[in-house]
This record gives structure tokens, C-alpha cells and sequence, in this order.
């Protein structure tokens, strides 16, 4: 079992804002062990026996976050590694999470 935090950011345009995070939440909720923890503004922590790269891809292709629009970032605490997609300044940040990139 591993710890993830997951940050994204939804784009402004002519979707609904509340139709996206609802697929993201409801993406989130099927890699979750357990119900995952969402207070904070874009942020969700949960844990999951699946990899980083499948907690990843599962969130964004099982929600309707858009290639080119909306950010994802996947890191699992436990394993010191992360996965990110659609940042501006993936090699930035890269280097500021001093974690490994899957």
C-alpha cells in the first residue's frame, strides 16, 4: 500500500467546472483504498496498492481532464517518485520535487 498526493489544475473555457471535478473525483475514488482525504482547494491524499504510473493514468483517462488544458500530479510519498501531465514546466519541476519521475 503507498501513499499519493494528487494535485491538478481544471482550465478555464467552455467546459463545467464541476462536471470535470466531479469525473476527477469520481476517478480518484475508484484507485482510492479508502476515501480519500479533500479539504484543501485541488488536492486529494489516498492511499492505493496500485503503481504511480497506474494511480496516474487511471485519474486522468478515467476523468475528463484535457490533454494540453489540464495538469496532473501524482506523487507517491511512499516511494519517493511522481507523474505528472500537462505541466508547463515539467523539467522545472522536475527539479524542485527532487523526486523520480515515472
Amino acid at each position: 500500500m503507498a501513499s499519493y498526493l494528487i494535485s491538478f489544475t481544471i482550465s478555464a473555457g467552455s467546459r463545467n467546472y464541476n462536471d470535470v471535478y466531479q469525473s476527477l473525483e469520481e476517478a480518484v475514488n475508484k484507485v482510492a483504498s479508502d476515501t480519500a482525504w479533500d479539504e484543501t482547494t485541488s488536492f486529494f491524499a489516498l492511499d492505493s496498492d496500485r503503481s504511480t504510473s497506474d494511480v496516474a493514468d487511471s485519474i486522468y483517462f478515467g476523468s475528463e481532464l484535457l490533454e494540453g488544458h489540464d495538469v496532473l500530479l501524482v506523487i507517491n510519498t511512499s516511494k519517493g517518485e511522481y507523474r505528472q501531465r500537462g505541466a508547463k514546466y515539467p523539467n522545472t519541476l522536475k527539479a524542485r520535487l527532487g523526486l523520480t519521475e515515472v
